[in-house]
């Protein structure tokens, strides 16, 4: 039958069946916790990529026991992911934002053409001006604006083909589920 004694952030202590006490660690190095703290605490140390060599001597002994070398990975906007065999534990990867290209869209084709059935013209309105000479009214000039309309002759029956622009700025998509900011800390000891 275990008793327990005391439970601290650290350790759990218990009196066994022969009534020694024994102590236990509630974390093991490596472990990873979320928490709303801001800083190191209790042997939990921010995932912020800050310096190894900053740590004390034990938590830099059991970093380097885990593989890692240099600096603490930075969870900094990062979410968790489980390696595929391939990817170093604490490596980084992915992207915040998506940008699609065209390899990423369905083959659609945004075109199309009118109906060749009817002999028809087209028109359009407008002015032009023309420069009149009248010699007879003392030699002077005139400007003057003649509204007209023009118009093509028939020209049988004819098609027309139209191009759509889809009227992007290729502004990339978040990719952020909703979300709650906590920081994320890994267990070295003190």
């Amino acid at each position: 039958m275990l008793t327990f004694v005391s439970i601290n952030a650290q350790e759990v202590r218990i009196i066994d069946n022969k009534g020694t006490i024994q102590k236990v660690n509630k974390n093991t190095a490596g472990d990873i916790k979320y928490g709303i703290q801001t800083s190191n605490h209790f042997g939990w140390y921010l995932l912020d990529g800050s310096s190894i060599a900053s740590l004390p001597i034990n938590a830099q002994a059991n970093a380097a026991s885990l593989g890692l070398i240099g600096n603490l990975p930075d969870a900094t906007d990062r979410v968790l992911k489980q390696s595929n065999g391939a990817q170093a534990v604490g490596s980084t990867g992915g992207q915040a934002t998506t940008t699609l290209s065209q390899v990423n869209l369905p083959n659609v084709n945004f075109t199309g053409t009118t109906s060749t059935d009817g002999d028809h013209n087209h028109s359009g309105s407008g002015s032009s001006t023309q420069t009149l000479h009248q010699p007879w009214h003392q030699g002077t000039a005139y400007n003057v604006v003649i509204s007209t309309g023009s118009s093509s002759s028939s020209a049988g029956d004819h098609n027309h083909t139209v191009t759509v622009n889809s009227g992007g700025v290729n502004q990339p998509i978040q990719r952020y589920q909703p979300y709650l900011v906590v920081n994320t800390f890994i267990y070295l000891g003190l």
